[in-house]
């Protein structure tokens, strides 16, 4: 489902990032505090991991950006 937030990143978008790796993507998914009230959630570092496995497979060799 897409966010009701236009400007939100796709998983897609994210997940091609230069740089990325499973353990960086956890271990933001687990520590990053910066959401609105609204949007707080609490992850266990194995759902952070898991939840990084699942957004990792979207990444593509020939991903091409939205513009």
């Amino acid at each position: 489902m897409l966010s009701p937030n236009p400007d939100a990143p796709t998983f897609a978008s994210i997940a091609n990032r230069e740089g990325l790796t499973q353990d960086t993507l956890a271990t933001w998914l687990v520590d990053a505090h910066d959401y609105p009230a609204v949007m707080e959630f609490n992850l266990s570092p194995a759902q952070g991991e898991m939840i990084a496995q699942h957004m990792l497979t979207l990444k593509s060799a020939d991903y091409v950006p939205d513009s």
